[in-house]
């Protein structure tokens, strides 16, 4: 018990998890292919939002059944809940397998198990076509798996007694493409097959000679003469007679309308290389008494009506589809459990043998088999009621289309290729609502839950999140359908993060780098600038807003703050003595000086320099700001000469009380002597101290006066001095 929970909850969890399906192609779906063994298999499927990459493998079922499509990437990024693509394949039998990441991640995977690429068939006419009167108890079927039909049926049910085909209703033309299905001996070749009739062999024979998969649609009909379908083709169309009881009338529109709607609804989808036409043992029933004039007047009127249903199919439907026409005369009853005598009618035959193009004129019309000569006579039993082909005859009939059709497609025969889907595209509005466009040209409804129309146009604007589906119709009235398809309004993206490479709070002339995280997105700034990074060089509040590719914004980032601090005056150098410069700038506590020489840097911190070289010198002032960044001001320059004397300055001279002295080289323990000019010494001092010596002279009487100065690196320097008080 215990092992069956697990069991159970595993499963449980896969359900819950998987998330990805495919929408388009349907399982068993056949596209036709063309001259290049080649077909366009539109995909249409649904996964999580968050999906960010869809890739896609075409394997053969079987080894040499097709050319492998390794893992692609779609070029188309999943958006709005759902993936699309279009995949270019060779002739073959496929599944389609499907993976979805996130970013480098597995998510999740399904598959599509049958698919392919290969010739599709629309069989009609009459009984011979149809499948006799009546479902066999053992029905024939392909061996092949390859073989494929419509399993859907809109006729009596009395003669068609399976129980394994969707019945649509009595001749409901809405048919399905959910509902492809192996031909065998269980299912049913609809809309209108009766049995399988010899069409399981002719399957296998087409499969085996082309090596791709083959798809039969049946719309034939029974007891039916040519006169049915003409007047059931025409626009206006009135219920037809029936051709034993004229008291009794066909539906109006039909026979025509089954062959034409699966023209219209499979032709278009998935393609189809010919209608195979097996049709004429009615109206030959009917001319058995009648003389060679009146046979071939009717004959005439025969072939006449059947081009005219071509054109009216081709007119109504714009699309040429090609046919093969049977050579089909042979006309027998039951009555009374015997065979009535048997009758062909050569006048027919070559009415129907000159429908082909080469007489006809009319294009894409090739020869069918000829029929009258297989199993003659016909069994008597109820099914083949003397006029229908028994099982000892599938062989044979199966092998007489296979060689016209080989003809036919030999001749290239222009098969009609599949109408993709249309595209779709999303976009937010500047609401950040989802608008939803549909690529197509055609008349459309959009439809939700397949029942609500929420637009008769291409655009769904501000569509929500639900489940649609599309029905399209051309020029000529068409119908073409996208099947439902789960839609998710878009997301917009999240408020942009932003980097901040510097400070925010810098001096003026300076700046600040600001940059989004995410770079995939087209930013603009609430400055109006529109770039993923900005550089900022003002006092101001700071934010930027997302938008991605599919034009929805986000919110905007968190401001960012920015302020911008004053630089410092630029200082003043003045000379205040010969080897002193000084400066204007009073020092604070929040403020330093920085003195240079020839741009080399200068330890003196002071708002006083001494100096000893002739050069430039410079200033320059800086402030820190609490909190904030430390501003500096520019520079100013003052280029500075050493006095003549190159040794010892004097000054002023004359002097009245204080005599300063200065030297390029230090004063700290110079002597300085001053004689009278008579050689009398009148002071002898001593400089304490590196810098600018002072000596009183007030007490010096007025007059001239000689100075004798001798530093401690014994330089000398002599000179006058006039005091004067």
């Amino acid at each position: 018990m215990k092992y069956l929970l697990l069991c159970f909850s595993v499963f449980v969890s896969i359900l819950v998890n998987g998330q990805v399906s495919l929408v388009y192609p349907h399982n068993r779906q056949v596209f036709q292919r063309d001259a290049n063994n080649q077909a366009l298999i539109s995909v249409l499927g649904n996964c999580p939002q968050n999906v960010s990459l869809v890739k896609y493998r075409l394997e053969p079922v079987k080894a040499g059944q097709g050319t492998l499509i390794d893992w692609t990437n779609m070029p188309f990024k999943p958006v709005s809940g759902f993936f699309q693509d279009k995949i270019v394949a060779k002739g073959g039998w496929y599944t389609l397998k499907i993976r979805t990441y996130q970013g480098t991640k597995l998510v999740d995977s399904t598959q599509l198990d049958r698919v392919g690429v290969g010739e599709n068939f629309i069989i009609s006419g009459q009984s011979n076509a149809q499948g006799g009167n009546k479902r066999r108890e053992v029905e024939s079927s392909s061996k092949d798996d390859r073989v494929n039909v419509a399993n859907i049926y809109n006729y009596f049910k009395d003669y068609n007694n399976s129980p394994n085909y969707r019945y649509l209703g009595r001749l409901n033309t809405d048919f399905t493409f959910t509902d492809f299905k192996h031909l065998d001996s269980l299912s049913t070749i609809g809309p209108m097959g009766i049995s399988n009739y010899y069409w399981a062999r002719l399957g296998d024979r087409l499969a085996e000679t082309y090596n791709v998969p083959i798809c039969f649609i049946n719309t034939a009909w029974l007891a039916t003469v040519m006169r049915n379908w003409y007047e059931s083709s025409l626009p206006d169309a009135k219920p037809s007679a029936n051709p034993f009881d004229p008291t009794i009338f066909f539906d109006a529109g039909f026979p025509f309308k089954n062959l034409k709607r699966a023209v219209e609804l499979f032709g278009k989808k998935n393609g189809v290389r010919a209608i195979l036409w097996h049709q004429g043992e009615t109206d030959s029933f009917g001319y058995r008494f009648d003389s060679y004039e009146l046979r071939n007047l009717k004959t005439d009127i025969y072939q006449q009506n059947f081009k005219d249903m071509i054109k009216n199919l081709r007119t109504q439907t714009g699309i040429n589809v090609p046919w093969l026409v049977s050579q089909v005369s042979y006309a027998a009853g039951l009555v009374d459990g015997a065979c009535t005598v048997s009758y062909v009618d050569d006048l027919l035959l070559k009415k129907q043998g000159d429908m082909v193009t080469e007489v006809s004129g009319i294009p894409e019309i090739y020869s069918g088999p000829y029929t009258d000569i297989v199993e003659i006579p016909r069994k008597m039993d109820i099914f083949s009621a003397c006029v229908h082909f028994s099982p000892d005859a599938y062989e044979e009939v199966a092998y007489l289309w296979w060689v016209k059709i080989s003809e036919a497609i030999s001749k290239n025969a222009k098969a009609i290729s599949p109408k993709p889907l249309p595209s779709f595209s999303v976009i937010c509005d500047n609401s950040n609502a989802t608008n939803l466009t549909i690529n197509t040209s055609d008349a459309i409804r959009v439809l939700e839950n397949d029942s609500l129309i929420v637009s008769t146009s291409p655009n769904v604007n501000k569509a929500k999140s639900a489940n649609y589906s599309v029905r399209l119709q051309d020029e000529v009235g068409n119908e073409y359908s996208v099947p439902s398809f789960q839609f998710k309004t878009l997301i917009s993206p999240g408020a942009p993060t932003v980097l901040v490479k510097g400070d925010t709070l810098f001096c003026q002339g300076g700046s600040v780098e600001l940059q989004v995280a995410n770079p995939e997105l087209s930013y603009v700034w609430n400055t109006g600038a529109k770039s993923s990074v900005i550089t900022v060089k003002e006092k101001g509040f700071y934010q930027v807003k997302g938008t991605d590719s599919y034009n929805c914004s986000s919110v905007y980032s968190m401001p960012i703050s920015t302020q911008v601090f004053d630089n410092p005056v630029a200082p003043t150098i003045s000379q205040e003595s010969p080897y002193f410069l000084k400066t204007s700038v009073l020092k604070a506590s929040d403020t330093n000086l920085f003195w240079e020489y020839n741009q080399s840097p200068l330890s003196e911190k002071g708002t006083i320099l001494q100096v000893k070289d002739s050069g430039i010198y410079s200033l320059y002032v800086s402030k820190k700001y609490t909190p904030g960044p430390t501003c500096f001001s520019s520079k100013t320059t003052y280029n500075y000469s050493l006095p003549s004397e190159l040794g010892v300055v004097v000054f002023p001279n004359p002097v009245v009380n204080t005599l300063y002295l200065q030297a390029r080289t230090t004063l700290a323990g110079a002597m300085v002597k001053i004689y009278t000019m008579d050689g009398r010494l009148v002071m002898d001092s001593l400089i304490p101290q590196d810098g600018a010596g002072q000596l009183n002279v007030q007490h010096l009487a007025e007059g001239l006066y000689k100075i004798w100065v001798k530093t401690s690196d014994q330089i000398v320097y002599v000179n006058n001095i006039l005091v004067s008080h």
